[in-house]
C-alpha cells in the first residue's frame, strides 16, 4: 500500500455561513447565537472531567438526530467503552453507529504520528462526506 503525504491531500475549503449546527445543549446553542458556525472549527479545552467528552457526544447525537454523519476521533476511550459512557450519561448513539451516520475511530495514544491521524481525518471527511 502506498502513503499518501499529508503535503498532497487536496482538501476542499469549506466557506464559512452563517448557517449553524446545534451543540444539541439550547442554552449553549443560546449563548452562540444559533449553535456552531457551519464549517468552522471549535476547540475545546479543559481539565479532566469538565465535560469535554460530554459535550462532543452530545453535539455528534444532535447530528445524528438531525441526519447528518459525524465522526468521533478518540485517542482514549475504544468505541465500546464510548458508547457505554454516552449511554450511562443519557447520550444515545448506537443507533446513529448502526445506521452508519456516526463512525468512531479510535487510536491508541502515540501510535501514530499527528501528521498521519490528520491525514486521517481528511481521508474520513472526504470518504463519508462528514457534516460533524
Amino acid at each position: 500500500a502506498t502513503r499518501t503525504s499529508w503535503r498532497s491531500i487536496v482538501t476542499p475549503v469549506t466557506p464559512v455561513t452563517a448557517r449553524r449546527r446545534s451543540s444539541g445543549l439550547r442554552e449553549l446553542d443560546e449563548m452562540l447565537c444559533g449553535g456552531f458556525v457551519d464549517g468552522s472549527t471549535t476547540s475545546v479545552i479543559g481539565p479532566p472531567g469538565v465535560g469535554k467528552t460530554s459535550l462532543g457526544l452530545t453535539f455528534l447525537q444532535a447530528g445524528v438526530a438531525a441526519d447528518e454523519r459525524g465522526l468521533y476521533v478518540g485517542f482514549y476511550e475504544q468505541p465500546q467503552s464510548l458508547l457505554a459512557k454516552a449511554r450511562g450519561i443519557g447520550i444515545p448513539l448506537d443507533a446513529g453507529v448502526a445506521d452508519g451516520l456516526l463512525r468512531i475511530d479510535w487510536r491508541a495514544p502515540l501510535e501514530d504520528l499527528l501528521d498521519e491521524v490528520a491525514e486521517l481525518l481528511f481521508v474520513r471527511i472526504r470518504e463519508h462526506a462528514l457534516q460533524r
